[in-house]
């Protein structure tokens, strides 16, 4: 899929968390659930990427990733990875109801750029 890629996993979020490290491209240093993991209806995060590996997992809600020129489907329990430097946006496209991510992180320190 480029320099994403999406992963559907059929385990819950919860199951998830517990199974992270074993299911991640890399061991995960941190974790952000607060702030800017969740997208109101017709919100987006805008263009950005990071300096290190970054891994969502869908919680809640639908939407768009838009990475490369390309657009991906988002939906409950889908994983998607980004290497580092890969500019992404996350476009919530529900008229009505939150997209909400757990972002990990392959660091726990990194620089975050707005393109």
């Amino acid at each position: 899929l480029g320099s994403c890629s999406r992963h559907r996993k059929r385990s819950t979020a919860a199951h998830f968390l517990d199974t992270m490290e074993s299911r991640m491209p890399f061991p995960v240093k941190a974790i952000q659930v607060d702030g800017g993991a969740e997208f109101e209806a017709g919100k987006r995060s805008g263009m950005h990427k990071h300096s290190v590996e970054e891994c969502f997992f869908i919680l809640r809600g639908r939407g768009k990733a838009m990475t490369n020129g390309n657009e991906y489907e988002l939906d409950p329990d889908i994983c998607i990875h980004c290497p580092a430097e890969t500019p992404h946006d996350f476009i919530n496209t529900s008229d009505c109801e939150s997209l909400v991510l757990l972002a990990t992180f392959s660091k726990n320190e990194f620089e975050t750029t707005r393109l």
